[in-house]
């Protein structure tokens, strides 16, 4: 078992130090990348990154490791908040936005009850654009998961990948004939707009009339104790829910 700063990053391949001056051979990793040595020593110190468990021979060669998915999602939501700024987003893959899904499904009981939904549209990966506590832009990982009513109608469910309970649900509900148009507005506002949050919770004239032109319907506040008071919320709200 080890941290992650035991990890050695090199491009399309790893290497684990079992301690200060001795390291495994290179095991291969395809997507690594030597970058992520730096990347990881900004962004990793203070977060919850699980232990890898390794197993190696003899000869320093790793013969199995289990935990580099949940490391390599860590570094995409990274690598977001790095190369993220008010006029520019980073580069994800739709691999990369897939294991995202998957990774924190498994940690967070609100995506992986929308993810589970059944419906005919594609999960759209959003970069919010927000301010930290300094004062500093960055962006932070959400979804929109478009779920589909019995009248032709979709529900559009803007849910943050960050586990913060302050975070509300914020959907949105337009004609599915109008599906496309009014996710790319949504997207656009919540990526180029650091005051989403603040606006969408507003009763501001201004912001009233842009809740109206996104098909804005409602918020769903999250519990800080209890998952199923989100829940049952949700249902309230769109009864149609599995």
């Amino acid at each position: 078992m080890c941290k992650w700063r035991n990890l050695y990053y090199k491009n399309g391949a790893i290497q684990i130090f079992i301690d200060k001056t001795t390291a495994t051979e290179d095991y291969k990793w395809e997507v690594a990348q030597e970058e992520w040595n730096l990347l990881t020593q900004e962004y990793f110190n203070n977060r919850q990154i699980e232990d890898i468990i390794v197993e190696v021979d003899n000869n320093n060669r790793i013969k199995s490791i289990n935990g580099l998915e949940d490391v390599e999602v860590k570094i995409v939501f990274a690598k977001i908040r790095k190369y993220g700024t008010a006029e520019t987003k980073a580069e994800v893959t739709n691999n990369e936005v897939i294991k995202i899904m998957h990774n924190v499904a498994a940690r967070n009981q609100c995506i992986n009850f929308l993810a589970r939904q059944k419906s005919d549209y594609n999960v759209i990966d959003i970069h919010e654009l927000v301010t930290d506590q300094y004062g500093s832009l960055r962006r932070d990982v959400s979804f929109i998961f478009p779920i589909k009513d019995n009248f032709d109608n979709i529900y559009l469910v803007w849910e943050s990948a960050e586990f913060e309970k302050s975070k509300a649900t914020h959907i949105f509900k337009c004609k599915e004939s109008m599906n496309e148009e009014v996710e790319n507005n949504i997207k656009e506002f919540i990526e180029s707009n650091y005051r989403t949050r603040s606006r969408l919770n507003s009763s501001e004239i201004e912001d009233r009339k842009i809740k109206a032109d996104l098909h804005y319907l409602c918020r769903v506040d999250h519990d800080n104790t209890d998952y199923q008071v989100w829940e049952d919320k949700m249902r309230e709200v769109m009864p149609f829910l599995e």
